[in-house]
């Protein structure tokens, strides 16, 4: 998810963005050069935020974490597990690098990948299932934007945060919202009308804070 600051109607075409601003719903998890490593409880504050939301905005919705390398043709030998220093649970990745995070003993726990960080590319996402083609259900985006905020807020200073939730949050229609794709991005539309595209091609605008568009409203997108 990346925001930019406009006040819009489904109709209103957003500003173009750079393409590096739509890696922004990644976890920023390790300093460059580093191996893979994030805490477990930061992944929590994901799980918290979509316990909170999700029998209101994607009530059949699962909470995913997806791992990834940034160069595609790299897949091959990619692991990870969970660790707290003294037991090691393996993490079983789906084809897309996805897992949902298991129940945990207490402790310190600790995601790790075999790959330095700056490597690879890690975010939580929310998807309903049926919804992970060329549709995205716009309740689910919406938690998506609520998970990644209680995950990133951290990152922003107190006036940033605290202005973000003047104006609303994630329910504001004062900032717009794009979601990030892997593949290219052709076409976006709610309705049958066109949304904004990221420049690049690798996010799309969703009207996340426009309340007279349903939960269960679907974006179709078409790729290159």
């Amino acid at each position: 998810m990346i925001a930019l600051l406009m006040a819009g109607s489904l109709a209103t075409a957003a500003p173009a963005v750079q393409e590096e601003q739509a890696a922004s719903d990644e976890i920023v998890v390790t300093a460059p050069g580093e191996p893979f490593a994030v805490p477990v409880a930061k992944l929590l504050k994901a799980v918290a935020a979509f316990d909170k939301d999700h029998a209101r905005l994607a009530p059949q919705g699962i909470l995913w974490f997806e791992l990834s390398p940034r160069d595609p043709a790299k897949w091959e030998g990619l692991t990870a597990a969970l660790t707290d220093g003294t037991a090691t649970i393996p993490v079983v990745l789906d084809s897309n690098g996805r897992f949902r995070l298991p129940p945990l003993p207490p402790g310190d726990w600790t995601l790790r990948a075999n790959r330095r960080g700056s490597s690879l590319a890690f975010r939580a996402l929310v998807r309903t299932p049926g919804f992970d083609g060329d549709q995205r259900r716009l309740g689910d985006m919406r938690l998506h934007c609520r998970v990644n905020w209680a995950v990133q807020s951290d990152r922003y200073s107190f006036v940033q945060r605290a202005g973000f939730g003047m104006i609303g949050g994630c329910d504001t229609t004062h900032i717009a919202f794009f979601f990030r794709e892997r593949r290219t991005i052709a076409a976006a539309s709610l309705r049958g009308r066109s949304l904004p595209i990221g420049e690049g091609g690798h996010s799309f605008f969703a009207p996340v804070g426009m309340k007279k568009v349903g939960n269960d409203e679907i974006i179709t997108l078409a790729f290159r």
